[in-house]
């Protein structure tokens, strides 16, 4: 799969993100449709990540195909050879049994016959050779996957301990970063108290001076009560000279003046106390400003909280996402690791196989050696006239013998009785014929002498294959250990990654605990602040209570003055009857005149409880003002009272969530602890196990259930798999 295929797997992709990316700008807004466009690209590049990933894996699995096909064909080869080359060597063992026998007939053989090598082996070498170079570049390329593997395994446990780095800085930032804002926050708190103590002095302040004023008006409305008395006990008078001079019109024209002007001061003096009241009765500017910034510092607070919240959901997402990083991270590896399990398993089988090889060699060696033993047994005769005559000279020998000759036949012709020497020279043709025999014989011995140093070779290439097995052997202890050495790795990094879900923890555990301190800080500020209120409450209450009896008191004394001026007044139209009585004839003027000054008197005499009304009007605005203002803070606790509780449900959510959150984190520990023990689970036991399973039949429900319970007991089955399991096979039967 090349990168043009990669091109064309992508093409698909990125058809159906224009297509969800155009169906989603109609559907929705162009922001929208930005987010899901990035979104889906995001996913693209994954996609296309995980295909690379998946490409190179297929390439190197190929390569490693190629590379255990060539080995197996080699190794295939050299079995079809060998058993070609046993086939071969019954049949010349067959012929130097022959041959043994046709030299033990013929004795006298030429000890001068040479013969000629042979030329079997060399195809077997080369073929030989051939199947070393495939074994050694599959070991080759077997050997670069590997490498490719662990520096591919290093460079991620490198990327995984730098991005374990780099979140432990963060964190470490964000607690800084947390720890400074809480004390910025605390004393943006300590500031806020300050305030509000200077705030709640200005207000006893505030309030004692109004308690002053409110003194100073009542003592201006004694003063002016003061003052009516004496105009009352100045128009007592005038009364007493207008009855003393009841003739003089022009005298009481002006005492009339100065009472309509004294009754207008009178009014002047009450509207001027009606303003005051007013004006008292208002509320401050400060108690207004204090509302305001209690207001505002609960707004701040409650931002301030969101700002708390929202780090805390961040914190949670980080940990989240560094989680499935991790597990991804992990089962990654753990898929790696089975491969190097495969790749380890499958040098086990060619190593058995190889050993294998090595012990069929090794019976091969033996049962060449009973022959070449044999074979030695047969040519000792041989071997032993040749060693009688080694001391001889064959030139000598053969110059001695042609001497002899050319002197017989000398002889011979010089004697008067001639010998006839043709049986000599047909003795002689015999020999020569005896001769070629014996060179026949000869070959055949250089020949298996030839095949015994073949065999010998053969024996010392196969004990260097032994060697060379031995030392693949140690290749396959170094794998192992390297294996074993990356599973100390991963729990390692499984111990760190346990380590950092234990750190997130406890943060957001102290995080939990600082949060619900701050509640408690704001629920006994929440209490001080009530029980400020409610002191301050009775103690206007009191107040209130004090000037009523106070009013009760005044209005009991007026009541009384009331009732001696009726008193005296009863006495003054008793003493006016009789004056009137006395005086009847100076006219009806005069008790027109005498109408008057009763309607005015009586007037006069009813404008206290009007004084004594006002003072009550008064007394219930204050009441009224504290109402509102009791009303005012009722509310304000009430609302003080649902942000409590709205931050008590937050955080009995968050603290849910946490304890969802650390439920899963233990499964997963729980599952990746299962994992481990189950690689290192006896796979010929589970085999086993699986084929009784799988061989038994559905009659034997005994036996089934406790082949399932080894199965899960090996393969470490959850508890949830357990019971889905007994479920399923309760259904069955």
């Amino acid at each position: 799969m090349d990168s043009k295929s990669l091109t064309d797997l992508d093409w698909p992709y990125e058809n159906i993100a224009f297509n969800a990316a155009g169906y989603v700008m109609d559907r929705a807004g162009r922001n929208d449709s930005r987010k899901t466009i990035e979104s889906l690209k995001d996913q693209l590049q994954q996609y296309k990540d995980k295909l690379r990933d998946v490409v190179a894996a297929y390439k190197s699995l190929a390569k490693e195909k190629e590379a255990l096909e060539a080995s197996l064909a080699a190794l295939s080869s050299s079995d079809m050879a060998r058993g070609d080359r046993m086939c071969g060597e019954a049949v010349t063992s067959r012929e130097p049994q022959n041959a043994a026998h046709i030299a033990s007939s013929e004795a006298a053989a030429d000890p001068l016959g040479v013969t000629q090598p042979s030329d079997d082996g060399t195809p077997q070498m080369k073929a030989l050779k051939e199947q070393l170079r495939i074994l050694t570049v599959s070991m080759t390329t077997l050997t670069q996957e590997k490498n490719r593997i662990e520096s591919q395994f290093l460079a991620d446990n490198k990327q995984l301990r730098q991005d374990n780095e780099e979140l432990m800085r963060k964190a470490e930032e964000d607690r800084v970063l947390w720890s400074a804002k809480k004390e910025t926050l605390e004393q943006q708190i300590q500031e806020l108290k300050s305030r509000i103590r200077g705030l709640q002095l200005e207000r006893e302040k505030e309030q004692t001076d109004y308690a002053v004023m409110l003194r100073e008006l009542q003592k201006l409305l004694s003063e002016e009560r003061l003052q009516k008395e004496a105009l009352e006990l100045q128009l007592d008078e005038m009364r007493r000279t207008l009855y003393e001079q009841n003739t003089n019109n022009i005298v009481l024209e002006e005492y009339e003046k100065k009472i309509r002007e004294l009754s207008q001061e009178l009014n002047s003096v009450r509207d001027r106390m009606q303003r005051a009241e007013i004006k008292a009765s208002q509320p401050s500017p400060f108690v207004l400003e204090l509302q305001k910034e209690m207001v505002e510092m609960k707004n701040e607070h409650q931002r301030i909280v969101s700002q708390e919240q929202h780090k805390a959901t961040e914190a949670e997402h980080r940990l989240q996402q560094h989680s499935t990083q991790s597990e991804e991270r992990i089962s990654s590896l753990e898929e790696k690791l089975s491969e190097l399990s495969e790749v380890v398993g499958n040098y086990e089988r060619l190593r058995f196989q190889d050993q294998q090889a090595i012990n069929k060699l090794k019976e091969r060696v033996t049962q060449l050696d009973i022959e070449n033993t044999a074979l030695v047994r047969a040519s000792k005769p041989y071997s032993g006239n040749s060693n009688e005559d080694e001391h001889l000279d064959v030139h000598a020998l053969f110059d001695q013998i042609l001497h002899l000759k050319k002197t017989l036949l000398a002889a011979n012709q010089k004697s008067e009785k001639p010998l006839d020497l043709s049986e000599l020279f047909t003795l002689e043709s015999q020999v020569k014929n005896e001769c070629t025999s014996c060179e026949y014989l000869k070959e055949e011995l250089e020949q298996l002498k030839e095949d015994y140093e073949r065999y010998k070779l053969r024996a010392q290439s196969v004990l260097k294959n032994k060697h060379k097995e031995k030392s693949s052997s140690k290749e396959v202890d170094i794998l192992k250990e390297q294996v074993s050495d990356l599973r100390e790795r991963l729990k390692t990094s499984s111990t760190h990654h346990q380590e950092e879900v234990e750190q997130l923890q406890l943060k957001i555990d102290s995080l939990s605990r600082s949060m619900l301190a701050q509640a408690d800080a704001h629920k006994a500020e929440l209490g001080h602040l009530k029980n400020a209120h409610q002191k301050e409450i009775f103690v206007l209450e009191q107040e209130a209570k004090k000037q009523r009896e106070r009013t009760v008191a005044l209005l009991a004394e007026k009541d009384q003055e009331i009732e001696n001026l009726r008193s005296s007044s009863h006495d003054y139209y008793s003493r006016m009857k009789d004056l009137s009585l006395e005086s009847l004839h100076d006219g009806d003027g005069l008790l027109q005149g005498e109408a008057d000054v009763n309607d005015t008197v009586a007037q006069l005499l009813m404008q206290p409880p009007a004084q004594g009304e006002a003072t009550l009007l008064h007394f219930a605005q204050e009441k009224a003002r504290q109402d509102v203002e009791i009303v005012g803070l009722r509310r304000h606790k009430h609302q003080l009272e649902n942000a409590l509780r709205e931050l008590q449900h937050s955080m009995s959510l968050k603290e849910e969530k946490s304890q969802d959150a650390l439920q899963k984190l233990e499964e997963q520990i729980h599952k990746l602890e299962r994992d481990k023990s189950r690689e290192s689970a006896n796979l010929e036991y589970l085999k086993n196990v699986f084929l009784k399973f799988l061989v038994s039949t559905s009659y034997d429900t005994h036996g089934r259930t406790q082949m399932l319970k080894a199965i899960a007991t090996i393969l470490q089955f959850s508890p949830a798999e357990k019971e889905l399991v007994k479920s399923n096979v309760h259904m069955k039967l």
